[in-house]
């Protein structure tokens, strides 16, 4: 099948199933900046840096995988990962839908802390910058599946979000 041919596929079902609003990047950026600002600023300064950071190893509390996600070391760090997760998520939550969103911020999320506990062991990890690089290759892993170009997904997003 041609390029053309997997693109017009590729929009068909989402045109079949709808565009969905981005209702779960908007709630996962919202939380971030609420517990930031709310929270505490700084990586060991607010009164909820310690609990919410990922420690790795056994007997840590079960919210800490999606707590850590929420938080962040500083207001550069928090901003970065907030305007790249509204970038791509976004992107890809309109078109994938919230389900598939939500697995991947989950899935990578904790994979990058999985692999931090791995390589840094005594240092505690924060920030959501392994859900927005999961985010990210996700939405490319879609644009190779589907042989088309960036610029044309843009245009088609646009197209159908416009009108």
């Amino acid at each position: 099948m041609s390029t053309r041919g997997r693109l017009e596929d590729y929009w068909t079902a989402v045109r079949r199933r709808g565009l969905w609003p981005p209702i779960l990047t908007v709630l996962l950026v919202a939380a971030c900046v609420a517990v930031f600002y709310i929270g505490g600023e700084g990586a060991d300064t607010g009164p909820w840096a310690l609990a919410l950071m990922y420690i790795p190893g056994p007997g840590q509390a079960w919210y800490r995988s999606f707590s850590a996600l929420v938080s962040h070391v500083s207001e550069g760090h928090l901003w970065i990962n907030t305007v790249m997760l509204i970038a791509v998520g976004t992107l890809f939550e309109v078109t994938e839908g919230p389900l598939h969103t939500a697995c991947i911020i989950w899935g990578a999320g904790n994979l990058s802390l999985a692999f931090h506990g791995v390589f840094h062991p005594n240092v505690v990890v924060r920030g959501s910058s392994g859900a927005v690089y999961g985010i990210m290759f996700a939405q490319a892993n879609a644009w190779q599946a589907c042989g088309r170009r960036v610029a044309a997904y843009v245009a088609g997003v646009s197209q159908r979000v416009a009108g």
